[in-house]
């Protein structure tokens, strides 16, 4: 028995094999799920016992080092796939198993490749332990592992449609071998005296994609045409003899080999780390060395092929890797080019043959090989059916001198399925024949399939963007309608009542005023919200715009005890600009500064900083929290919201105005302190002119409250109109100044303008069924006493566009619904 025990002991210390028992500190129940007794493989097992051979191959000296070591540390964890998959087999081969490969680490993190025969240590259904005899295949499988790195490299040339893509997938394949998460490939053009950067992956963010040769590490293997290995130590070296200098990100260490035709270098591809813990070593080096030659022939070859392709002069290689159909059809007679070309095209269609394509071309049309289309009859690839498209696709190619560019066909494939397909074409004649076409193809049958449902989209998008459209208009005509009434008779009631029946009129007017302010701003909104607004800029008086601001703002600021004040440096400033929407943004802007302001001044400021123009709207109101700062100008926000709120609004009005401002090409900002006021700033960059100002029309405003209609020139009115309370509303204010008459349909009213003469006629643009005004009015014009007479265009309609469509139909003035007496009484007096 001693002689037997020492014959194998002398076994363990001289075999080649490294042989081992692992032992586990708590045995495994055998009964456990696979995945779970793996999990307590790693979790419970550690070298108990193994032989000089099994020691070394981890790179350790002695059995202390490695005795009691964690099977865990030598796997290098217990996810890696390899090592998984191995303890599957040995558990699923009754625990016993020949020929299993593992990965692992040795002492210093160097992969190891083992392969394995093991043998459980089985007792009462729980596993004790496992012997394994192992052999170092590490050289043989790395070996492996380049052969079938270069394998694949050479077959991505022909696998990738363009350089991109081999560089991509040449990444990938790195990947497998060496880290390469941060990559690029340099390529010199010597012509150029410049380095491209074709792909460049980098974690740290940098990019670059060419730049003149400097001193980095690209030009030093450029130039040595040698591999580096450059970790801190050897890079400082360079950096202190002046070799090389740092550019981009400085990593630790940094991996660079020269890619080479011939002798000539004529690119770097390199790799490099951040991580303290992927370090490169010698080893990679040599590794990236070996597979950097056929790296270099694949994107050699992938650029000649490039220029092949595009060259187009030499077809044969073309069909061969061409990534697109290629094709020959031959006529089975030639067919003369005098012929008449609607001839020419039917020949064609009944006479060719497919003679020569490639498999892509083939596969195209659901076939596997080129062998089972060649031969097929033109006719047959098109359904036996010489469609009309096909047919003029044909004659085009024809008085094309047989030679075109994306010529479209719709073919069948095998199946009959319909394909659509984008051809060039070069025809080959002789002696004035044409005997065949020379073609490339590519299937556009999803694009087109794309391209029928974008269009529906598209149609379905502007229907809707026309119902919305249409939703809106409609919405404000159906609301500035009963608002004019309201709103008007209330205005008339106040200036006629006293005590508190004038006051209640006068809630009724506000009221009314504030759902006309919130149905303005949420038009406004909606049109800012589907870019549908019209700029329209001009040279513009900016104290007249001011000016305006303030007198509509005047009596407000006043009914709250506040100073309120305008400034304008110099005292004219010209600005182009849309002076709609500038009006629009200050009214929102100063509307908010009165709203929010319970004592002291609200003030306008404007001027000019060189060629910018600059408003400033400043109060001494409440002022805005540094979180409020950028609520304020969310739609539908307020810095006080919900119940608890302490001031009215949409929360619409800022966010209009900053929408506002960016489309006249400006900036707003804000200052602001809680309890201490708000100034906010307009900027319009390159705005302010020396020019006069263009006259645009604008809204009558109020000059006096009392003011009463009073024109010597009009003494008969027509108000065509179908809603009996603006027609009412009208007569109140106007009173005894004019005769008036009304129509309530388009026909009537040009009855009545072929019978009598009026002196101006207030034009409703919406009359419900029948003739529009704009019809009307169209139709007025032509009658000779009318080429002249002033036309109101009285309407709820308030859409961007309206006012200058109502102009442009033959009306002189316009006046939106509901309208302030004063708008209406001043408009009419003005009236020549």
């Amino acid at each position: 028995m001693r002689e037997k025990d020492q014959k194998y002991s002398y076994f363990l210390e001289h075999s080649y094999e490294g042989i081992t028992y692992i032992e586990f500190e708590n045995s495994i129940d055998i009964s456990l799920p696979v995945s779970e007794q793996i999990k307590q493989i790693y979790r419970e097992g550690f070298i108990s016992s193994c032989n000089p051979s099994f020691m070394k191959m981890y790179g350790f000296t002695s059995n202390s080092e490695i005795l009691g070591k964690r099977l865990i540390e030598l796997h290098g964890g217990d996810n890696v796939k390899e090592n998984v998959e191995a303890f599957k087999n040995f558990i699923e081969s009754d625990y016993n198993v020949l020929n299993v490969e593992t990965l692992e680490v040795d002492k210093n993190g160097n992969k190891l490749y083992f392969l394995n025969n093991s043998v459980g240590v089985i007792k009462n259904n729980r596993l004790l332990g496992i012997w394994s005899a192992q052999i170092d295949i590490t050289k043989r499988k790395k070996e492996e592992i380049l052969r079938d790195a270069i394998y694949r490299i050479s077959q991505s040339v022909h696998s990738t449609e363009n350089p991109e893509e081999l560089y991509e997938q040449i990444h990938k394949i790195l990947e497998t071998i060496i880290p390469a998460k941060n990559i690029y490939i340099a390529i010199y053009d010597s012509k150029k005296d410049l380095i491209r950067f074709p792909y460049f992956k980098d974690e740290s963010g940098f990019i670059i994609t060419e730049k003149k040769p400097g001193k980095g590490l690209t030009e030093y293997v450029i130039q040595t045409g040698k591999p580096l290995l450059a970790t801190p130590e050897i890079f400082n070296e360079l950096v202190r003899s002046g070799k090389v200098e740092l550019i981009g990100e400085d990593s630790i260490d940094w991996l660079g080999v020269p890619l080479k035709k011939g002798k000539k270098t004529f690119g770097v591809l390199a790799v490099q780390s951040y991580d303290k813990n992927v370090r490169y070593k010698e080893e990679d080096k040599e590794m990236l060395t070996f597979v950097s030659e056929q790296i270099a022939f694949s994107i050699d070859k992938k650029q000649t092929e490039e220029a092949l392709i595009l060259s187009e002069s030499k077809y044969r290689n073309f069909i061969e890797r061409g990534l697109e159909g290629v094709y020959y059809v031959e006529f089975r007679e030639p067919i003369n080019i005098k012929k008449d070309f609607e001839e020419q095209a039917i020949l064609m269609y009944n006479t060719g043959v497919l003679v020569e394509c490639n498999d892509f071309h083939a596969k195209m049309y659901g076939y596997k090989k080129k062998e089972e289309i060649i031969g097929k009859e033109l006719k047959e690839q098109y359904g036996y059916q010489f469609s009309e498209e096909n047919r003029k696709a044909f004659i085009e190619f024809a008085k094309s001198g047989y030679q075109i560019k994306n010529l479209e066909t719709r073919e069948v494939d095998k199946y009959g399925n319909e394909k659509y397909f984008i051809n060039n074409l070069v025809g080959v004649i002789e002696n004035g024949y044409l005997v065949g076409n020379w073609g490339t193809q590519l299937d556009i049958t999803e694009r087109k399939k794309f391209e029928a449902e974008l269009i529906t989209a598209k149609e379905k998008a502007e229907e809707m963007s026309k119902v919305k459209s249409n939703f809106l208009s409609n919405m404000s005509h159906e609301l500035r309608t009963p608002l004019h009434g309201i709103m008007g008779f209330a205005q008339l009631l106040k200036e006629s009542l006293d005590g508190e029946n004038g006051e209640m009129a006068d809630i009724i007017y506000k009221s009314g005023k504030r759902l006309m302010e919130t149905l303005n701003l949420i038009l406004n909104f909606s049109k800012a919200e589907a870019e549908k607004i019209i700029i329209n800029k001009k040279n513009i008086s900016i104290k007249k715009i001011i000016n305006e601001v303030y007198n509509l703002f005047e009596i407000n600021a006043k009914d709250k005890g506040l100073n309120f004040e305008k400034i304008i440096k110099p005292d004219e400033i010209i600005a182009k600009t849309d002076e709609k929407l500038l009006l629009d943004i200050l009214n929102n802007i100063v509307n908010n500064a009165i709203k929010f302001t319970e004592r002291g001044f609200v003030r306008i400021e404007a001027f000019a900083k060189n060629n910018d123009l600059v408003i400033k709207v400043r109060d001494t109101g409440i002022g805005i929290s540094k979180q409020g700062k950028d609520l304020i100008f969310e739609e539908f926000r307020q810095e006080s919201e919900g119940l608890s709120r302490s001031f009215e609004g949409t929360g619409l009005g800022l966010t209009i105005s900053k929408k506002y401002t960016k489309i006249l090409g400006g900036e707003i900002s804000l200052e602001s302190e809680l309890g201490k006021g708000s100034t906010f700033i307009l900027t319009f960059p390159d705005s302010v002119c020396k020019l006069k100002p263009e006259k645009v029309i604008t809204r009558y405003e109020i000059e006096s409250e009392n003011e009463e209609c009073n024109n010597p020139r009009i003494k008969k009115i027509l108000i065509v109109e179908n809603d009996v309370i603006s027609v009412e509303l009208i007569k109140a204010i106007v009173k005894d100044s004019a005769e008036i008459d009304f129509a309530t349909d388009g026909v009537r009213a040009i009855e009545k303008v072929k019978e009598s003469k009026y002196d101006l006629i207030f034009m409703d643009i919406n009359l419900g069924e029948g003739l529009t005004g704009v019809e009307v009015t169209k139709k007025i014009r032509k009658l000779k006493d009318y080429k002249d007479i002033p036309i109101v265009a009285i309407t709820a309609f308030a859409m961007d566009g309206d006012r200058e469509e109502f102009i442009n139909a033959g009306c002189t003035h316009y006046l939106s619904k509901p309208f302030k007496k004063s708008e209406f009484v001043k408009m009419y007096n003005e009236i020549s």
